[in-house]
């Protein structure tokens, strides 16, 4: 999976999409440090992509930079659409208060 998703980035290098998953995948894996890269990417690319910046959160959070976790907060919240970047937000927000 990993090179298949590598594979289409090389090729499609400017795809946000590609990046979030690209990035989650590599969250999923506990490569916290690349998937904040790919994340940061996918932002660049897009500055409203609410998935990204949901996961950005999330990866700070796992990296236990709070701070960075909360400053990102206001911005996906903003972006959040979805029912699973709401919630995931929302689980992030106990860890704040924890």
């Amino acid at each position: 999976k990993q090179k298949m998703l590598e594979n289409a980035l090389r090729e499609n290098p400017m795809d946000a999409d590609l990046w979030n998953f690209y990035g989650r995948y590599l969250f999923l894996q506990k490569n916290y440090y690349q998937a904040l890269i790919s994340f940061r990417v996918a932002i660049s690319l897009n500055p409203k992509h609410e998935y990204a910046l949901t996961n950005l959160v999330l990866v700070y959070t796992e990296l236990e930079k709070t701070e960075l976790a909360k400053g990102v907060f206001p911005i996906a919240w903003c972006y959040s659409n979805s029912d699973w970047t709401k919630k995931e937000l929302l689980n992030v927000v106990n860890f704040f208060e924890d």
